[in-house]
């Protein structure tokens, strides 16, 4: 059934009335990601206006580019932009150099280097994301750098998680301290995913991931909360530093037995592997036991709130091969209703307070995209940019 078009012009508005103040340029958290959901938008209503949106979006990223420096990822920074413009020149939304493209390719591959050596396969802000650019961006180029590079990077990164997995699944998160994480924006769920998405598309290229991936499995079963004694009504905790304090989990798509029950399914299937296919089930039909206050979400956002969750079960209930959509003893989309009021206010919920977004990871692009996806309207490719698949 197509979204109504009343809450699409809605949301549409919205993300619209940001453009030309957003200084951020990420796929997640600024102009870029914005600019993915005027991508699609035109896939289901080809008009003039959001034709324009979509230029002056590539016009302010472009300028911001030119005048200010920033990070490597594809949460924040160039991969996330690359993304964009990979992706319109692909669609042949409009035209755009190659060349410009191929350059910044060659700025990506030193940032990705520099993240992998320093064992950084953080999804959101590390060496992962932009290998996911890459490895789309491939088939485009045909740049054999671009090739070369995957090969190796993913190579290494496949032997580090067999003979030394803690190496890189513990990760620094300041003041010289490690943790371990365990969803898709930072986690080794998110490892995993970008595992099997790598295998996929380098084939023979790249060493057998399953090894890689049973040891990830076996962290995640050592460090289950059960495992460790701590009675809560999820299986696994956000994260667990160095010095085992451990941080407690919500249900979204950052974190939380969700996103991990989508990585132990992909893995699952791609392995054959009936424990990992289990594993995934019982984490869904938990979380679809939680009460509201025990799923902590506070805020409509993609990121770990209610947008998010609507994104994950409606994706799994069709890799699953459900009739229907997983049965919610929660209304999802009655909550995001009020949360929006109506799909008139988009707030996010952050350092105690509600903050108005448009952007994708916590505002209402995502939203928008989301909606459109699970209405049909378009499919759930735009996802790949979560480490969703």
């Amino acid at each position: 059934m197509q979204l109504n078009k009343v809450i699409l012009r809605r949301i549409e508005e919205d993300v619209r009335s940001s453009i030309l103040s957003e200084k951020r340029i990420g796929v997640h958290d600024g102009l870029s990601g914005i600019g993915l959901f005027y991508t699609y938008l035109l896939k289901v209503f080809p008009e003039k206006e959001f034709e324009v949106n979509l230029q002056t979006v590539v016009g302010n990223l472009n300028d911001l580019i030119s005048e200010n420096e920033y990070n490597f990822s594809l949460s924040t920074g160039l991969a996330g932009y690359a993304y964009l413009l990979s992706f319109c020149s692909r669609e042949k939304i409009f035209e755009i150099g190659n060349q410009y493209i191929n350059s910044l390719d060659e700025i990506l591959i030193d940032g990705l280097t520099n993240h992998a050596n320093q064992d950084d396969y953080d999804f959101m802000h590390g060496a992962t994301g932009i290998l996911l650019y890459l490895l789309k961006r491939l088939p485009q180029t045909g740049n054999p750098l671009i090739e070369k590079t995957l090969i190796t990077v993913n190579n290494e990164l496949i032997a580090k998680l067999i003979q030394n997995p803690k190496a890189v699944c513990y990760t620094f998160t300041g003041e010289g301290k490690k943790s371990l994480y365990f969803g898709l924006a930072h986690g080794i769920s998110g490892l995993i995913n970008y595992l099997i998405y790598a295998k996929n598309r380098l084939n023979h290229a790249i060493e057998d991931i399953a090894p890689a991936i049973g040891n990830i499995f076996e962290i995640l079963e050592d460090n289950s909360l059960v495992r460790l004694g701590i009675k809560s009504s999820f299986t696994y905790p956000s994260s667990i530093s160095e010095d085992r304090d451990i941080t407690d989990a919500r249900l979204g798509w950052c974190q939380g037995d969700l996103s991990i029950a989508n990585s132990l399914y992909n893995s699952g299937t791609f392995l054959n592997n009936e424990n990992m296919i289990v594993a995934s089930k019982n984490l869904i039909a938990n979380s679809l036991e939680l009460t509201f206050k025990d799923t902590k979400v506070c805020d409509f956002a993609l990121c770990h709130g209610t947008t998010g969750l609507l994104l994950q079960y409606n994706l799994l209930s069709r890799k699953m091969s459900y009739n229907h959509t997983l049965d919610f003893k929660i209304n999802w989309e009655d909550i995001l209703e009020k949360q929006t009021e109506n799909y008139t206010q988009f707030k996010y919920y952050y350092d105690e307070r509600y903050i108005p977004e448009t952007n994708l990871l916590n505002g209402s692009a995502g939203l928008g995209l989301t909606l459109l996806s699970i209405h049909n309207d378009i499919d759930f490719g735009w996802a790949e940019c979560l480490n969703l698949y």
